[in-house]
């Protein structure tokens, strides 16, 4: 074998070597560094009403958002095992129909056009909090007035 040939073999080892150690590293670590969570369900309701079209959001300090949608005043989240643990910060939509249509797309297909009907303290500038615990599902309730 002539010295370039080693070189080259050389080379090759070397990459497939360390594109491995990568390989292997970073799937380690997305799994180790994933956030533990819980299960989080409950009841949301806005001046004594259930609200029938929303969706709910826990945003914790570090790490990825969980949402889920709220129909007729309940959610549960369990997407990805659920809500990261920990404190986080909750927002909170309600929809209503406005009795309008609107085209989406270019093939003309109908939606119906929905308004936002609760105070953006407990959505754009919630003051809303909830702390999910490790273990158990967690039951979280919101009575916005």
């Amino acid at each position: 074998m002539s010295v370039t040939t080693l070189m080259k073999a050389s080379v090759v080892f070397s990459m497939l070597l360390t594109l491995s150690a990568y390989l292997v590293g970073c799937s380690a670590s997305s799994v180790d560094d994933a956030p533990e969570r819980a299960i989080t369900s409950g009841i949301v309701s806005f001046s004594g009403n259930p609200i029938t079209q929303g969706q709910i959001s826990f945003i914790p300090k570090q790490g990825p958002t969980a949402m889920g949608p709220i129909k007729d005043g309940n959610y549960r989240i369990d997407s990805k095992g659920g809500v990261p643990v920990g404190k986080c910060q909750v927002k909170i939509l309600a929809y209503e129909e406005t009795g309008k249509e609107y085209t989406v797309g270019a093939g003309g297909k109908k939606a119906k056009e929905t308004k936002q009907i609760i105070p953006n303290k407990y959505n754009k500038r919630s003051t809303l909090h909830a702390e999910i615990n490790a273990g158990k599902e967690n039951k979280h309730d919101f009575d916005l007035k």
